[in-house]
C-alpha cells in the first residue's frame, strides 16, 4: 500500500495563485481590480516567454525512425488516455482538477524538449514521464504528501522508486524549474474577478464559472489546444458560456467582452479564435462525462482525517495505455 498524506504549507508569494479564489472563494476574493489586471499582466507574459508550448506530436514525422520506432512512438490518442487517467486519480482522491492542467503542461513542455526526445518514441518512457508529471504537480500544487513509492503503487510495478525519481530531476531539468504555469483555469478566474457585480446573479455566475471550467479541464485531453495560449482558451470558453447560459442581452456585457479582449490581446473575430470557440464546445459536448468516471483508478479508504491510503484497484495507467 502506498500513503498520501495531507501536508501543512506555508504560502509564499511564488507560489501564490489564483487556485486560492476559485470556485466558491471567487466572489470573496480579497483582489482589486489594480492586482488582477496586474497578476493577468504578468501570466499572459509568462505564456508568451518561459512557458511556450508548441506541436512535439508533428515533428516526429519529420525524425528518422526506424520501423520499430514507428510502431513504439506517442500519437495524440497515447496523450489523451494519460490525461484521461490522470483525472480519474485526481477526482477518486476529491483533489483540485487544475492539477491535470498543470501536470500535462508539465509533461508537453518536457516532450517538447530535447529532453523529451526519446519518451516521444517509447510508449513505456511516454507513459512513466505522464505519471511524473502528475507526481511533481502533486507535490508542488496539492496539499499533499507524495512520494516515490506511491507512484510506484499506482504504476502497478510497471515503475520502479528509482524510474520516478531520475524522470522526475530529468523533467525538471528540461523545464528549467518553471513550474508554475498560467493555466487556463486561471485566466477564467482572473477574467471573471472582472465581471461587474451589478449585472449577474450569483447563480448565474456560478453557472458561467462552472460551464468555462468545464470547457478549459476537457480541453487538457484535446491535443489540439497543445499549442493554443491559454488566454484564448479561457477567453472562448468564457465566450461560449456567456452565449450560451445568458438569456438576456445586455450592453455591460458585451463591454465587458470587449475589455477582456483589450486586456488578453486577442481579436474575437478571427478566424483562429472562432475557431477555438466551437472546438471548446465540440469537446465540451463530447466530454460531459468527465465528471463522473464509471469506476475509480484506485480503491480508497480514509481512516483519519490526515492520511489518505490507496490501495490498487483493476484500472492503472498500464490499462489506460493498452492497445496505444
Amino acid at each position: 500500500r502506498a500513503h498520501i498524506t495531507r501536508r501543512r504549507r506555508t504560502t509564499t508569494m511564488e507560489n501564490l495563485s489564483v487556485r486560492k479564489y476559485r470556485g466558491d472563494d471567487l466572489l470573496s476574493s480579497p483582489l482589486n481590480n489594480e492586482e488582477i489586471l496586474s497578476r493577468i499582466s504578468v501570466m499572459k507574459k509568462q505564456e508568451r516567454e518561459n512557458y511556450r508550448l508548441g506541436d512535439y506530436i508533428g515533428q516526429i514525422e519529420v525524425l528518422s525512425l526506424s520501423r520499430a520506432d514507428m510502431c513504439d512512438q506517442i500519437d495524440e490518442e497515447c496523450r489523451g488516455k494519460m490525461s484521461f487517467w490522470c483525472y480519474q486519480v485526481i477526482d477518486h482522491c476529491k483533489l483540485n482538477r487544475e492539477t491535470v492542467e498543470i501536470a500535462m503542461f508539465y509533461l508537453d513542455r518536457f516532450l517538447l524538449s530535447r529532453y523529451g526526445e526519446r519518451a516521444l518514441k517509447s510508449r513505456r518512457k511516454f507513459q512513466l514521464a505522464a505519471m511524473t508529471a502528475l507526481y511533481i504537480a502533486l507535490k508542488l500544487h496539492e496539499d499533499v504528501t507524495v512520494g516515490p513509492k506511491t507512484m510506484c503503487t499506482l504504476s502497478r510495478g510497471s515503475y520502479s522508486d528509482k524510474d520516478f525519481v531520475e524522470m522526475e530531476v530529468r523533467m525538471l531539468v528540461a523545464l528549467q524549474w518553471h513550474v508554475h504555469p498560467p493555466t487556463s483555469s486561471a485566466f477564467i478566474s482572473h477574467f471573471l474577478l472582472l465581471l461587474p457585480t451589478d449585472i449577474l446573479s450569483e447563480s448565474e455566475l456560478a453557472q458561467i464559472l462552472e460551464f468555462s471550467k468545464h470547457q478549459a479541464e476537457v480541453a487538457v485531453n484535446e491535443y489540439y489546444f497543445v499549442p493554443i495560449k491559454s488566454s484564448i482558451i479561457a477567453l472562448a470558453a468564457i465566450s461560449n458560456s456567456l452565449e450560451m447560459l445568458l438569456t438576456h442581452d445586455d450592453a455591460t456585457l458585451s463591454n465587458y467582452v470587449q475589455r477582456l479582449e483589450n486586456i488578453a490581446s486577442i481579436r474575437s473575430f478571427s478566424s483562429e479564435f472562432l475557431e477555438v470557440k466551437s472546438k471548446l464546445l465540440e469537446t465540451a459536448a463530447e466530454g460531459a462525462g468527465l465528471y463522473h468516471y464509471p469506476s475509480p483508478c484506485i480503491s480508497y479508504t480514509q481512516p483519519s482525517s490526515a492520511k489518505r491510503v490507496f490501495s490498487q484497484g483493476e484500472i492503472s495507467p498500464r490499462c489506460a495505455s493498452f492497445g496505444v
